[in-house]
């Protein structure tokens, strides 16, 4: 198997469990609150980051001057981004979540260009257009009423925003940390942040829940699975096939949100809901599609 097949295995795998993050998101939440399952996934996201970054060499001791960086990072995410995304699924469904979900990659070039001046790819404005009216079909039946509720909307689209607030933090952190290193700090401070919230909302009802083991299962998958696996395979396919490349799997992750809220929770697709999913889904390749320039073959000389 050459390099190129296993980065295009490592992007599908890495997005499926992207996409299955947010039905296993709605499992945990049968029995645990939004800040014990975010706490519970940190964690155990942490402790498998901590032996793989230690058996790899790859985590290494942060430098006083970004130590406000990385608290910035971990406040944006983990601690923000899971509580908002979190609480927002409590609210909608796991397909309309996917698909909220999926418009990461519309917002992230948009911070790059207002932080970083970075340049927009072709095709961007038209895929972003798409992509908006796609989400907008899919929060709304055939004469336009919001038919998802607005509180699971807003909360979603704010956990999105966290994210993108955290991948403008952690730009300035790659050029001298690995990615292990960032991912496992901007963790730690996200636990400390997490674990007083817990204390204070959540406890007192978590000591009297009965465990349910798919409920915790849930979580042992996110953190496993999401969080580590699925983060170390997603750089192995950005490093193999190259950021544009491996950043188009991404556009896989509302419809394997999709069919796992199918098959394990029973989830209905519905017309409004697959139109929007097919939408969102065009819309984000359309943003990573880069013309190609036919290049002029200089006629040869007799």
């Amino acid at each position: 198997m050459n390099t190129r097949t296993k980065g295009i295995i490592a992007g599908l795998i890495a997005n499926a469990t992207f996409g299955l993050s947010v039905v296993w998101t709605k499992q945990a939440l049968i029995t645990y609150g939004p800040i014990t399952s975010s706490l519970g996934r940190v964690i155990v996201a942490l402790i498998a980051m901590l032996i793989y970054g230690l058996s790899s060499r790859e985590l290494q001791k942060i430098k006083k001057k970004d130590f406000w960086t990385f608290v910035l990072g971990g406040v944006f995410m983990p601690f923000l981004f899971y509580i908002l995304i979190y609480e927002g699924i409590e609210f909608i469904d796991a397909i309309l979540a996917g698909i909220l979900f999926a418009t990461l990659p519309l917002f992230s070039p948009l911070a790059g260009y207002l932080f970083f001046r970075e340049k927009f790819k072709n095709l961007f404005f038209i895929g972003m257009i798409i992509s908006f009216l796609g989400v907008v079909v899919s929060i709304t039946s055939g004469n336009f009423h919001i038919v998802a509720s607005p509180i699971g909307i807003i909360l979603m689209i704010l956990g999105v925003i966290s994210y993108v607030s955290y991948s403008v933090v952690i730009k300035r952190l790659s050029d001298n940390y690995t990615g292990t290193t960032v991912i496992f700090y901007t963790s730690l401070i996200g636990v400390i942040l997490l674990l007083p919230v817990f204390y204070f909302v959540e406890f007192p009802k978590f000591i009297h829940i009965q465990p349910y083991l798919p409920s915790i299962m849930a979580i042992v998958y996110m953190g496993v699975l999401s969080s580590f696996a699925g983060f170390v395979l997603y750089a192995y396919s950005l490093k193999t096939l190259g950021t544009a490349k491996g950043m188009m799997f991404f556009n896989l992750v509302p419809i394997f949100a999709a069919i796992g809220a199918v098959i394990i929770l029973g989830d209905k697709f519905t017309t409004h809901k697959t139109i929007g999913l097919i939408m969102v889904v065009i819309g984000l390749y359309l943003t990573m599609v880069k013309i190609q320039k036919k290049k002029k073959i200089p006629h040869s000389k007799s």
